[in-house]
């Protein structure tokens, strides 16, 4: 497992939250939390299309050996709503049972509320 990595390209650093791989897949993931207002949907498409291309795809199976790398992020709200597309991702590669995905919309929501309290 990668975290926390900076990955060099021609349009600047990434740095994704994790890659985690095994055997020949290599899976990048990187948690955006956005307004309630904003669509979720767009929010992970735009970060798909940030991640997907050639120059991260040969860094990451440069590290990990591994020939299939599939980008994801973990899309949420900041009230904890959670983008399907990201649900959907999360389950092809890790089967995270429902009680995960609640867990994480807890986290997201009190880490959330501490942030606004400590700038207050």
């Amino acid at each position: 497992m990668l975290k926390e990595h900076a990955i060099p390209t021609t349009a600047g650093i990434r740095r994704p939250d994790l890659t985690a791989y095994e055997d020949n897949n290599a899976v990048l993931i990187d948690l955006t939390v956005v307004s309630d207002i904003g669509n979720l949907e767009d929010a992970h498409k735009r970060k798909v299309d940030y991640y997907n291309n050639s120059e991260i795809r040969n860094w990451i199976t440069s590290r990990t050996s591994c020939e299939n790398v599939d980008f994801g992020p973990y899309v949420t709200s900041w009230r904890g709503r959670q983008c399907k597309l990201s649900l959907f991702f999360l389950n092809a590669h890790f089967q995270l049972q429902h009680e995960n995905y609640s867990l994480t919309s807890a986290v997201t929501c009190a880490y959330g509320y501490y942030t606004v309290l400590s700038v207050i």
